[in-house]
Protein backbone atom coordinates (compact mmCIF):
# COMPACT_ATOMS: atom_id res chain seq x y z
CA UNK A 1 0.00 0.00 0.00
CA UNK A 2 1.14 3.45 -1.07
CA UNK A 3 0.73 6.69 1.53
CA UNK A 4 -0.45 9.73 0.37
CA UNK A 5 -1.52 12.83 2.07
CA UNK A 6 -4.07 15.30 2.25
CA UNK A 7 -2.65 19.27 2.81
CA UNK A 8 -6.16 20.80 3.89
CA UNK A 9 -6.63 24.31 3.38
CA UNK A 10 -6.36 27.04 6.30
CA UNK A 11 -7.51 27.53 8.83
CA UNK A 12 -6.91 23.48 9.29
CA UNK A 13 -3.51 23.24 8.16
CA UNK A 14 -1.65 26.31 7.73
CA UNK A 15 0.76 27.12 4.88
CA UNK A 16 4.32 26.79 6.99
CA UNK A 17 2.52 23.48 8.34
CA UNK A 18 1.80 22.52 4.94
CA UNK A 19 5.43 23.02 3.52
CA UNK A 20 6.87 21.35 6.48
CA UNK A 21 4.68 17.59 6.32
CA UNK A 22 5.63 18.00 2.85
CA UNK A 23 8.95 17.97 3.01
CA UNK A 24 8.68 15.60 5.45
CA UNK A 25 6.55 13.49 3.09
CA UNK A 26 8.85 13.54 0.71
CA UNK A 27 11.91 12.89 2.89
CA UNK A 28 10.56 9.86 4.29
CA UNK A 29 9.29 8.49 0.80
CA UNK A 30 5.12 8.96 0.65
CA UNK A 31 3.86 8.36 -2.38
CA UNK A 32 1.79 11.76 -3.15
CA UNK A 33 0.28 15.35 -1.88
CA UNK A 34 -3.24 16.79 -2.29
CA UNK A 35 -3.14 20.30 -2.18
CA UNK A 36 -6.38 21.75 -0.99
CA UNK A 37 -7.48 24.69 -3.48
CA UNK A 38 -10.82 26.48 -1.91
CA UNK A 39 -11.96 29.70 -2.82
CA UNK A 40 -9.56 31.64 -1.15
CA UNK A 41 -6.94 29.64 -1.61
CA UNK A 42 -4.49 29.21 -5.30
CA UNK A 43 -3.59 25.72 -5.64
CA UNK A 44 -1.21 26.64 -8.72
CA UNK A 45 0.64 28.81 -6.16
CA UNK A 46 0.68 26.10 -3.54
CA UNK A 47 1.75 23.20 -5.98
CA UNK A 48 4.92 25.43 -7.13
CA UNK A 49 5.84 26.18 -3.08
CA UNK A 50 4.95 22.85 -2.39
CA UNK A 51 7.05 21.49 -5.58
CA UNK A 52 10.10 24.10 -4.37
CA UNK A 53 9.95 22.19 -0.75
CA UNK A 54 10.17 18.58 -2.45
CA UNK A 55 12.40 16.60 -5.05
CA UNK A 56 10.47 13.37 -6.10
CA UNK A 57 6.99 12.95 -4.00
CA UNK A 58 3.92 13.23 -6.79
CA UNK A 59 1.80 16.73 -6.18
CA UNK A 60 -1.82 16.95 -7.09
CA UNK A 61 -4.70 19.59 -6.48
CA UNK A 62 -8.24 19.94 -5.60
CA UNK A 63 -8.66 21.94 -8.50
CA UNK A 64 -7.63 20.29 -11.38
CA UNK A 65 -6.95 23.59 -13.83
CA UNK A 66 -4.65 24.71 -10.94
CA UNK A 67 -3.13 21.45 -11.47
CA UNK A 68 -2.78 22.50 -15.44
CA UNK A 69 -1.83 26.14 -14.50
CA UNK A 70 1.05 24.89 -12.77
CA UNK A 71 1.91 21.63 -15.13
CA UNK A 72 2.67 24.80 -17.51
CA UNK A 73 4.29 27.00 -15.39
CA UNK A 74 6.62 24.53 -13.40
CA UNK A 75 7.46 22.34 -16.56
CA UNK A 76 10.47 20.69 -16.49
CA UNK A 77 11.23 21.93 -13.34
CA UNK A 78 8.33 19.54 -11.36
CA UNK A 79 5.78 19.22 -14.15
CA UNK A 80 6.88 14.91 -14.27
CA UNK A 81 5.67 15.05 -10.52
CA UNK A 82 1.94 16.62 -11.21
CA UNK A 83 -0.75 14.11 -10.81
CA UNK A 84 -3.11 15.35 -13.80
CA UNK A 85 -6.27 13.30 -12.21
CA UNK A 86 -8.87 14.34 -10.09
CA UNK A 87 -8.60 13.66 -6.51
CA UNK A 88 -11.88 11.72 -5.32
CA UNK A 89 -12.68 13.49 -2.08
CA UNK A 90 -14.41 10.36 -0.82
CA UNK A 91 -11.12 8.39 -0.61
CA UNK A 92 -9.96 10.94 1.82
CA UNK A 93 -9.58 9.25 5.07
CA UNK A 94 -8.87 11.30 8.28
CA UNK A 95 -5.68 9.98 10.64
CA UNK A 96 -4.70 10.84 13.68
CA UNK A 97 -2.26 8.72 15.98
CA UNK A 98 -1.92 9.41 19.60
CA UNK A 99 -0.92 7.95 23.08
CA UNK A 100 -4.32 6.52 23.43
CA UNK A 101 -7.55 5.67 20.82
CA UNK A 102 -9.87 8.02 23.00
CA UNK A 103 -7.12 11.25 21.96
CA UNK A 104 -6.94 10.18 18.50
CA UNK A 105 -10.84 9.62 18.19
CA UNK A 106 -11.20 13.63 19.89
CA UNK A 107 -8.20 14.44 16.77
CA UNK A 108 -10.55 13.70 14.17
CA UNK A 109 -13.49 13.96 15.41
CA UNK A 110 -13.31 17.79 13.73
CA UNK A 111 -12.32 16.55 10.10
CA UNK A 112 -15.67 15.60 8.79
CA UNK A 113 -17.76 18.72 10.18
CA UNK A 114 -14.70 20.79 8.34
CA UNK A 115 -15.60 18.69 5.22
CA UNK A 116 -18.56 16.16 4.79
CA UNK A 117 -17.12 15.00 1.59
CA UNK A 118 -14.33 13.25 3.24
CA UNK A 119 -14.33 9.25 3.63
CA UNK A 120 -13.95 7.84 6.76
CA UNK A 121 -11.36 7.76 9.42
CA UNK A 122 -8.80 5.66 11.48
CA UNK A 123 -7.82 6.60 15.12
CA UNK A 124 -5.45 4.57 16.74
CA UNK A 125 -1.92 3.81 18.62
CA UNK A 126 1.00 3.93 16.49
CA UNK A 127 0.98 0.16 16.76
CA UNK A 128 -2.75 0.12 16.26
CA UNK A 129 -1.78 1.74 13.09
CA UNK A 130 0.17 -1.14 11.30
CA UNK A 131 -3.02 -3.96 11.75
CA UNK A 132 -5.91 -0.85 10.60
CA UNK A 133 -3.37 -0.38 7.12
CA UNK A 134 -2.81 -4.23 7.03
CA UNK A 135 -6.45 -4.49 7.09
CA UNK A 136 -7.15 -1.98 4.53
CA UNK A 137 -3.93 -3.28 2.12
CA UNK A 138 -6.12 -6.55 2.53
CA UNK A 139 -9.47 -5.24 1.28
CA UNK A 140 -7.93 -3.94 -1.41
CA UNK A 141 -7.30 -0.46 -0.78
CA UNK A 142 -3.53 0.67 -3.35
CA UNK A 143 -3.36 4.56 -1.77
CA UNK A 144 -4.40 5.71 1.07
CA UNK A 145 -5.10 9.04 0.88
CA UNK A 146 -4.93 10.59 4.57
CA UNK A 147 -4.99 13.82 6.27
CA UNK A 148 -3.16 14.18 9.29
CA UNK A 149 -5.17 15.19 12.25
CA UNK A 150 -4.02 15.75 15.74
CA UNK A 151 -2.17 18.47 17.69
CA UNK A 152 1.67 16.12 15.82
CA UNK A 153 0.72 15.84 12.42
CA UNK A 154 4.46 14.73 12.32
CA UNK A 155 3.76 11.89 13.85
CA UNK A 156 1.29 10.75 11.97
CA UNK A 157 3.13 11.43 8.89
CA UNK A 158 6.07 9.66 10.18
CA UNK A 159 3.89 6.63 11.53
CA UNK A 160 2.03 6.50 8.19
CA UNK A 161 5.97 6.20 6.63
CA UNK A 162 6.92 3.72 9.02
CA UNK A 163 3.66 1.85 8.82
CA UNK A 164 3.04 1.76 4.80
CA UNK A 165 7.34 0.59 4.40
CA UNK A 166 6.30 -2.60 6.02
CA UNK A 167 3.50 -3.55 3.93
Amino acid sequence: MRAALFLAAPPWTSVAEQLELAALADNLGLDALWADADGDHDGACLLGLLAGRTRRIGLGCTDPAATGRAAATLGGFAGARLRAEPLDRSRIVAVAVGEDDRAARAAVAAWPAADASAGDAIATTPAGLDAELARRAAAGTETLIAVPCGSDRRAVVRALAAATETL
